[in-house]
C-alpha cells in the first residue's frame, strides 16, 4: 500500500527534525587519533588539541625545572600503551576547558575501555576531585580503593612512606601537612583528620600541591 504524498512529506519532515536534534549527540561521539602522550593524564590529538583527563591526577614527569615525581615515567608509559596512535572518543562533563586552555574529557578507546578508570585501576594515577566535573568521581574512587588494597602500581611505596598525621578538607577533598598554611585556613566545619596517607587516599582526598604531604 502506497503512502499518500501528504504523509510522505510529513514523514520526511519528521526525519529531518530528528536528525537536527540528534546532531549534538553525534558531535559528542566524534573520535580522534592520539598523536602524543605528554604524561600520565595529558595527551595531544592529531589536530593538536591538548586533552587533560578529568577526575584523575598522575605523578608528574620533569618539566619547568622541576624533577620527575615518583612513578611519573611509569604512569606516562602506561598511558602510552593504552592510547598512543589509537582512536579515542571524548566524553565531557560540566566544564570543557581548564585554565590552561586544555580540553577536559573522559577518554574511551574504540573497544569501550574507559582510559581514566584504567589508569586508576592500574595504580598509575590517583583520584582528583575538581567540581563541577565529578560525574564519575564515585566510580573512580571505588577503583582507587581496590588498587590501594591490591597494592597496584605506585601504591605500595606511596602509602609506605608516611609521616602523618594529616589535615583533610571535606570540601576541597585535599589533605595537607599539619603545618601547611593552606590546610590551616580550612574552615573548622570542613576539617578532617587522617592518621595515614592511606586513610586520606581511601577517603578520596588528594595531596596538597604546595606542602606535598
Amino acid at each position: 500500500m502506497m503512502m499518500c504524498p501528504t504523509k510522505v512529506r510529513w514523514f520526511l519532515n519528521l526525519v529531518t527534525l530528528l536528525l537536527v536534534l540528534a546532531t549534538p549527540f553525534f558531535a559528542r561521539a566524534e573520535t580522534f587519533t592520539v598523536a602524543h602522550v605528554c604524561d600520565g593524564d595529558t595527551i595531544i590529538l592529531s589536530n593538536q588539541q591538548h586533552v587533560r583527563y578529568i577526575g584523575i591526577n598522575a605523578p608528574e614527569i620533569a618539566h619547568d625545572m622541576k624533577p620527575s615525581e615518583y612513578f611519573g615515567h611509569e604512569a606516562r608509559e602506561c598511558n602510552k600503551r593504552l592510547v598512543l596512535g589509537k582512536r579515542i572518543r571524548l566524553e565531557f562533563d560540566r566544564e570543557r576547558q581548564d585554565r590552561h586552555g586544555r580540553t577536559l574529557a573522559y577518554v574511551y578507546l574504540e573497544n569501550g575501555t574507559f582510559v581514566n578508570a584504567k589508569l586508576i585501576k592500574e595504580g598509575c594515577a590517583h583520584v582528583l576531585y575538581v567540581p563541577p566535573n565529578v560525574k564519575h568521581y564515585d566510580r573512580l574512587l571505588t577503583l582507587q580503593r581496590k588498587a590501594i588494597e591490591g597494592q597496584k602500581g605506585m601504591w605500595p611505596n606511596v602509602i609506605a612512606t608516611d609521616i602523618g598525621p594529616y589535615r583533610g578538607n571535606a570540601k576541597s577533598k585535599k589533605f595537607h601537612r599539619p603545618t601547611c598554611p593552606f590546610g590551616q585556613q580550612t574552615s573548622p566545619k570542613n576539617v578532617l583528620h587522617f592518621n595515614t596517607k592511606k586513610e586520606a587516599f581511601m577517603n578520596g582526598h588528594s595531596p596538597c600541591r604546595r606542602c606535598l604531604p
